[in-house]
């Protein structure tokens, strides 16, 4: 029986080795950390590339709806200069294999431990010539210093770069309230 996210790393022996810790520790520290190159991904990258592709066309205006349907206008984007689909893993089989992505597993154990729960696999895009997107928090911000962690996890199916736009952090503001 799997009771645990340690049971699932034990069942798929993925045990954390001192990079791993080093990753949870500059998490930790900066609120944000690089991890290795996944090779589930590097393996099946055209794949995931060539299912998003036909899923933005297949959803069109609809992608990224899901579970927010109340808030859906008729030919209203979800997200207006960008491509979004939203519920993957309930897409294609081939997006469940990321939820045993052995770097992505191990060093969100190492910073939450057994209590963790995956939320979504969602993807956005932004659209080339449509602007930088507003700098914002990546969930609801945090009332206290006790609350609960929130991950997300980025996976770029591009190359990117400082010239052609990328993820923007901000350091160390992970645990900023309110």
């Amino acid at each position: 029986m799997i009771d645990s996210v340690k049971t699932i790393l034990d069942e798929l022996n993925f045990t954390l080795n001192s990079d791993d810790y080093t990753l949870v520790e500059f998490f930790k520290e900066n609120g944000y950390c690089v991890i290795p190159k996944s090779d589930l991904v590097s393996e099946n990258i055209d794949e995931y590339r060539k299912i998003v592709d036909s899923l933005i066309k297949k959803e069109s205006w609809r992608g990224g709806w899901e579970g927010k349907e109340e808030y859906m206008k008729y030919q209203k984007k979800f997200q207006e200069g960008t491509y979004r689909l939203g519920n993957l893993f309930n897409k294609n089989k081939l997006f469940l294999k990321l939820l045993c992505e052995k770097n992505i597993l191990k060093v969100a154990h190492g910073i939450l431990g057994d209590n963790m729960k995956i939320g979504a696999l969602d993807f956005r895009e932004p659209m080339k010539g449509k602007g930088l997107q507003d700098l914002h928090i990546d969930w609801i911000p945090k009332k206290n210093e006790n609350e609960v962690q929130n991950i997300v996890c980025y996976i770029p199916l591009d190359h990117t770069d400082k010239n052609n736009g990328t993820l923007r952090i901000v350091p160390k503001t992970h645990n900023k309230l309110g």
